[in-house]
């Protein structure tokens, strides 16, 4: 159903693309949904930790965040996303991105203000 939309897109983007795409996974081996929700525009996800487990590189974790807020903001009901980890909401990621509030996405892929 059109409900569990943002929870399939989520599942699909950690799995990562399929053997011999070309395409690289912009989040770690062994990541895991443990819960996400979606209110007045802002989908809540919470990782388990191994989502951080790239070991630094601001590329990394570019793609990394990048690739979940394009991902579900491309969805009518989705303004913004909120990180959480473990069931813990940060204020930093390990290269300094601020995940202290939703991130919302930009109007266009790969473009940056």
């Amino acid at each position: 159903s059109v409900n569990d939309l943002p929870y399939f897109t989520l599942k699909k983007l950690v799995e990562g693309p399929p053997n011999k795409s070309g395409l690289v996974r912009t989040l770690w081996n062994g990541a895991k949904v443990i819960s996400y929700s979606v209110q007045e525009g802002i989908a809540t996800v919470d990782f388990s930790r191994e989502v951080l487990g790239y070991g630094g590189g601001t590329t990394a974790e570019t793609m990394f965040v990048d690739s979940v807020v394009q991902t579900l903001t491309q969805l009518e009901s989705v303004d913004a996303v909120q990180f959480l980890f473990a069931g813990e909401k940060l204020d930093y990621l390990p290269e300094g991105t601020d995940v202290s509030s939703p991130i919302s996405g930009t109007a266009k892929i790969n473009y940056r203000q």
